[in-house]
């Protein structure tokens, strides 16, 4: 449900009203306060309506930059099960192979 801007104009006559009716100084500044906040959602609800959320223009990615972006240029690692060469067995006596931990 939709709040008109219309709506939130006659509230805050409706505060501005009774904020000229109130003799004592702290809820003059309620009625002002509350005002106030009824002014940032008219205005929030009109920046928000004039703006497009995502230019156009920033919507499409050329082919160049996305390949840039991704690392075209970069060698891509080689990944296989296999070892080196030359790295088959290294005799490490008690050891239990290629750990982190042999010692």
């Amino acid at each position: 449900m939709a709040i008109t801007s219309q709506a939130l104009v006659e509230k805050m006559l409706v505060e501005a009203t009774a904020a000229s009716r109130q003799t004592d100084h702290q809820k003059v500044r309620e009625h002002v306060r509350a005002i106030r906040l009824l002014c940032d959602v008219v205005l929030d609800e009109s920046d928000e309506s004039q703006e497009p959320a995502v230019p156009v223009s920033k919507q499409n990615i050329d082919q160049q930059e996305l390949l840039k972006m991704m690392g075209s240029n970069a060698p891509s690692p080689k990944i296989s099960g296999e070892k080196p060469a030359g790295k088959d067995k290294e005799n490490h006596g008690e050891a239990n192979g290629n750990s982190l931990f042999d010692f």
